[in-house]
């Protein structure tokens, strides 16, 4: 009987909970976002009177970016040991490098701006923050993340590890991850919601393939180590 490895079932456990995260976005924290023209003070007052869900919606969302970080180490592991030495590794550090400033904003966001509308001179340091948290996570931060995501991406296809449908099926989700931040820097918050709906479904839906592929047999993964077969 083949043995399914730890990696198959984490990174279902990563695909699941960026679902989560994403309907969450699009649903409960939806009105918390700077989308539209809603004013700062009409969102934060839905923020706090939605902390559980609002808090619980950021939560899943740093924890999908640290799985996030889990799957490109798994994949660069099997890159390492078939085609590129240590440069798949350079990408999940390139990746690792926005987490530090991805989780600051996104906890500044979760359970500071909240709370900030006690304070007299709430507007102006509210606003300030909202915009240096935005571009953190969603410009710096998601930049990081997707052109690594692009390049381990890449070495795959060139690798020839796997089908090569399955490698070019991974390739739309970084570029709309991409697209993301340059709309962020652009101030279009209306495409910003779009192409991260469509960044995270399909990254989702393409890691869940890639464990299909790579992971799900542990017998497979050591031919592969050994023998190099696809």
């Amino acid at each position: 009987m083949h043995k399914q490895p730890t990696e198959f079932w984490l990174i279902h456990v990563v695909v699941l909970t960026i679902i989560c995260a994403c309907l969450m976005m699009i649903g409960p924290m939806n009105q918390g976002l700077m989308i539209g023209e809603v004013p700062l003070e009409m969102r934060i007052q839905y923020m706090q009177e939605n902390q559980g869900l609002w808090h619980l919606g950021w939560l899943l969302l740093m924890a999908s970016a640290i799985g996030l970080v889990y799957f490109f180490w798994c994949l660069a592991t099997v890159l390492k040991l078939h085609f590129v030495g240590g440069w798949s590794y350079s990408m999940v550090v390139l990746v690792a490098l926005g987490i530090p400033a991805d989780l600051s904003a996104k906890t500044m966001y979760a359970f500071v701006l909240p709370n900030m509308v006690a304070s007299s001179i709430y507007p102006e340091i509210a606003v300030v923050l909202e915009k240096v948290v935005i571009n953190l996570t969603g410009l710096l931060s998601n930049g990081l993340y997707n052109i690594g995501g692009l390049m381990l991406n890449l070495m795959l296809l060139k690798a020839g590890l796997v089908d090569r449908w399955v490698s070019l099926l991974g390739l739309p989700a970084w570029c709309f991850g991409l697209a993301l931040s340059v709309n962020i820097a652009t101030g279009d918050f209306v495409l910003v919601q779009v192409f991260t709906v469509l960044s995270m479904i399909l990254s989702a839906a393409w890691m869940l393939v890639i464990a299909h592929k790579l992971f799900k047999y542990e017998s497979v993964r050591v031919d592969k180590e050994v023998h190099g077969v696809a």
